[in-house]
């Protein structure tokens, strides 16, 4: 027969590993959470509180989607469509992304003469069914790059700036 002094010791050690697994767990708990918190900022998910009809607290995923923009840049002068032609010609592109590139690059200029033309980025089918088409796949790409770090903007970034420069933008 075991004592009812060693019985418990027996508890007692158990008990004190059962506390130091709690807080590992514990640990792991606040680590997963900042982690997800991080995620979420990242892809701009939050949890709103909602009112529970069963009395909870808890809250329901709520994505809210930065839409692509376009905004109209008065300030892209002769000069400056130049300046940007000669740029995006002289990107050296990644041996995986020379396809990519030369696209890029054609209908990159074929936007700029458009806009020479019409004041706007904005392209309709009716206006040029391709560059219409290049310029929606292309503000995918910014929000697959945005929102999921993935695309073809996530291979070679340098692209970004250049849509950017004629107002084509991903935000909130």
């Amino acid at each position: 027969m075991i004592s009812d002094n060693f019985q418990q010791i027996l508890i007692l050690q158990e008990l004190k590993k059962l506390n130091e697994t709690v807080a590992v767990f514990k640990e792991h708990i606040e680590n997963y959470n900042a982690q997800t918190v991080a995620l979420m900022d990242n892809y701009n998910i939050s949890f709103k509180a909602r009112a529970s009809d069963e009395g909870g607290t808890g809250g329901d995923p709520v994505i809210t989607q930065r839409p692509a923009r376009q905004h109209h840049h008065g300030g892209l002068t002769d000069e400056r469509v130049k300046k940007l032609i000669i740029s995006v010609e002289n990107i050296t592109p990644l041996h995986n992304t020379t396809r990519f590139h030369k696209a890029f690059v054609k209908n990159y200029k074929l936007l700029l003469r458009h806009y020479q033309t019409t004041g706007s980025v904005r392209v309709t089918p009716t206006q040029n069914k391709e560059l219409s088409a290049w310029l929606t796949n292309m503000k995918t790409a910014l929000r697959l790059y945005y929102t999921l770090g993935s695309g073809r903007l996530a291979d070679d970034p340098r692209y970004i700036k250049y849509m950017s420069a004629v107002g084509i933008t991903y935000e909130e």
